[in-house]
Parts: C-alpha cells; sequence; structure tokens
C-alpha cells in the first residue's frame, strides 16, 4: 500500500482533463515534405530521364507499403519488388541509383519486418541507413531527418527481435541526438558531424516519433529499462533546456524514470505538468501515454503503484 498525496492526484486529474481540450498540432507529413525537396534539389545535376526512372519507380513501392501497413503482405511484397525492377533495369548515375536503393531497402526491410524475419528486417534497415549517409556525404544532400527516422526504425525492429535493452539504447540516444548532442549518435558512423542538418521542424517532428519508441520500453523491473535509465536520463536533462515541445518531452521522460523507479510523487508530478499543456506536437507521444497509463480495462481507485488508473487516476 502507497500513502497518495489526494491533492497531488487530483491536480494529475485536472491536468489531463486541461490537456484534452488544447488542440493537437497535427503537422504536415515533413517526412515526404523532405523527401519531395530532395528530389528537387537533385533535379538540377540529374538528367531529366533518371528523374523520371525514380518517379516511376516510387509510385509502386509507396502503394505497396500501403498494402503492407494494412495487412496486405503479399501483395505490398510484390509492388515493392516491381518497384525494384524499375529502377534496376535503368541505367541509373551513382546518385540516382543509391536514392532508388536506400528508399528501396527500407520498404523490403518493412516487408521483412511485419513477416517477422527480423534479421533480414535489421541488415534491410541498416544498408538503407549506410545509403542514406553515403548519399549526404558524397553528394552535399542533407537527408538527415531520414537518418534519424532510419536509425528510430532499427531501434523498434531490435526491440521487436527480442532485444530491447538494444532498442532503447538506440531510442535514448537518439534522444540525445536530437537534443544536440552530436556524439550520442547511436549507429556505427565515421563522417562529418550531422546534427547541426536536422532543421528544427523536422527535430520536432522525429522527437515525438523517437520519445513513443522509448516510452514502450519503460516498465519497472525491466532489465533494458534499469540498464539504459541513465542514458534515459541524460536525453532528459538535454532536452529540458531546449525549446517548449523539448521541455515537455523532458517532463514525459521524467515520469517514466519515477514509473521505472516507482517513485509515486515523482511519476504524478512529471505526468501532470506533461498532461497540462495538451499533446501539441507530440502527439504519438501523448496517445502512447495514455495506451501506457490508462488502459480502458483496468479497474479505477486501487492504491498500489502502477499505471496511472491503478492509483485512482479516471478519465
Amino acid at each position: 500500500m502507497i500513502d497518495l498525496d489526494d491533492a497531488l492526484l487530483e491536480r494529475v486529474r485536472e491536468s489531463y482533463r486541461a490537456g484534452l481540450g488544447r488542440p493537437v498540432r497535427r503537422g504536415r507529413n515533413l517526412e515526404q515534405v523532405y523527401d519531395t525537396l530532395q528530389v528537387l534539389a537533385m533535379a538540377d545535376r540529374l538528367p531529366v530521364k533518371e528523374i523520371t526512372t525514380l518517379g516511376k519507380a516510387t509510385d509502386p513501392r509507396e502503394r505497396g507499403l500501403k498494402a503492407a501497413r494494412n495487412g496486405q503482405l503479399e501483395e505490398g511484397a510484390g509492388l515493392i519488388a516491381e518497384s525494384r525492377r524499375i529502377y534496376g533495369s535503368a541505367r541509373l548515375s551513382r546518385e540516382a541509383a543509391d536514392y532508388a536503393e536506400t528508399f528501396q531497402t527500407a520498404a523490403e526491410s518493412y516487408i521483412e519486418y511485419r513477416s517477422g524475419d527480423y534479421a533480414a528486417a535489421d541488415a534491410s534497415m541498416m544498408r538503407s541507413l549506410q545509403l542514406c549517409e553515403d548519399l549526404a556525404n558524397a553528394f552535399g544532400d542533407s537527408f538527415e531527418m531520414r537518418r534519424v527516422h532510419l536509425a528510430r526504425n532499427v531501434a523498434r525492429i531490435r526491440a521487436f527481435a527480442g532485444d530491447r535493452n538494444q532498442g532503447l539504447r538506440i531510442s535514448a540516444k537518439l534522444l540525445q541526438y536530437i537534443g544536440s548532442r552530436e556524439s550520442a549518435w547511436p549507429l556505427p558512423y565515421s563522417g562529418p558531424p550531422r546534427r547541426r542538418l536536422l532543421p528544427d521542424d523536422a527535430a520536432m517532428f522525429m522527437l515525438d516519433q523517437v520519445l513513443a519508441e522509448a516510452l514502450r520500453l519503460l516498465e519497472p523491473d525491466a532489465p533494458a529499462a534499469i540498464a539504459n535509465l541513465p542514458a534515459v536520463a541524460e536525453a532528459r536533462d538535454l532536452l529540458l533546456f531546449g525549446a517548449p515541445a523539448f521541455q515537455r518531452a523532458a517532463h514525459c521522460l521524467s515520469a517514466c524514470i519515477g514509473y521505472v523507479e516507482r517513485d509515486t510523487r515523482v511519476f504524478l508530478e512529471e505526468s501532470s505538468d506533461f498532461f497540462e499543456t495538451g499533446a501539441q506536437s507530440l502527439e504519438l507521444v501523448w496517445r502512447e501515454m495514455e495506451k501506457k497509463f490508462l488502459p480502458a480495462d483496468r479497474a479505477v481507485g486501487s492504491q498500489t503503484m502502477g499505471t496511472l488508473a491503478e492509483i485512482g487516476f479516471a478519465k
């Protein structure tokens, strides 16, 4: 039995209700926007024929990914294979070929991931990441948002494969990287510094994705959470001095640290600070916090430490 501060508990309830009433800042699909900008930049260097080929290969690949996300893996795999045939039969320059290949191998990784072949999915995603970095360093293209996105995908694949320690390690280090620590990049890389090339809006967008990924792995008594808690705390400290969205992410991490350490007061205080301002640009994180701490099938009113629902936090 844990002695709870009723006033603090009520503050969390009020913060959550207040946050629900605030607007969600649903931004553009920034990944698509930046990918389009990259193609436009390449169009200044590459022949029209190559740009046309890349466009033709993109369509079946995107349709294949959509089908796979809807559970139609066989159809998705077929469309993605068609994309490879389109650009594979063309005589492309190195830049155009590598550009096609980084998107292709990431799409193939998704099919492998959904099929449960995590080793193949990991290898394909790492190949996509390597090509992304090679393009950036050889041709001066940014690709930094895509680079962070691909690293986040590696974290997810490894967690689903059973290596939750690696999944959380990569996610925690990525949060540090987004918080402007260049040396925190979590995967092998020997090129020039790149964090300064991540635009502010892209950093906010990826913060939501990466933090939501980390939240899934932060559980009391979980070996991965305990082993990576110092790295999570470092990410929290870096984000605390950033933009408002970064500060809100820091409150979220502090709440989860309290959750892992079974520190009820820290958990409640930081959850209140996070919920009070609403989801805003951290829509995925907000949803993950609800899913994690407000399960609909939990009884409300118990005085044991665990989820917010279990300590009396009701919608």
